[in-house]
This record gives structure tokens, C-alpha cells and sequence, in this order.
């Protein structure tokens, strides 16, 4: 028999979800130079996630053993 995975994502927390909305509210505000900016810095951060959650992915196969 198979055992149940432990693990859950929990959800966003709502202190998280508020910041998002007020930084969505103020994006009107910025400049092009401001806007630019925060758009370079957000993929950035997003590509960095998305490799350290791949390598992640990774080392949890190799420990179950699904990969070598």
C-alpha cells in the first residue's frame, strides 16, 4: 500500500494577497524609466524561482529515487 503524501502547499497568505493589490493599484503611478524597471526585477526574481523550484523537483526525485 502506498503511503499518503504528507506534504500540502498552504495558500497565499492575505497579508501577501493586500500587497499585491496595492502594488497593482499604484502602477499607474510610475513613470516608463519606474515601470521598466520593476518589470526587469520581477522576471528576474520569477527566473530565479523558476530554476531553484526545477533543482528542487530534482533533488526530491533523486531522494524517492525516480531519478539518478
Amino acid at each position: 500500500m502506498e503511503q499518503p503524501n504528507p506534504f500540502q502547499m498552504s495558500p497565499l497568505p492575505i497579508e501577501k494577497e493586500f500587497r499585491v493589490m496595492s502594488i497593482r493599484r499604484r502602477l499607474h503611478e510610475l513613470s516608463r524609466d519606474e515601470l521598466e524597471e520593476f518589470l526587469t526585477e520581477a522576471l528576474s526574481i520569477m527566473t530565479k524561482l523558476a530554476h531553484q523550484l526545477t533543482e528542487l523537483r530534482d533533488y526530491v526525485d533523486k531522494l524517492e529515487g525516480k531519478s539518478e
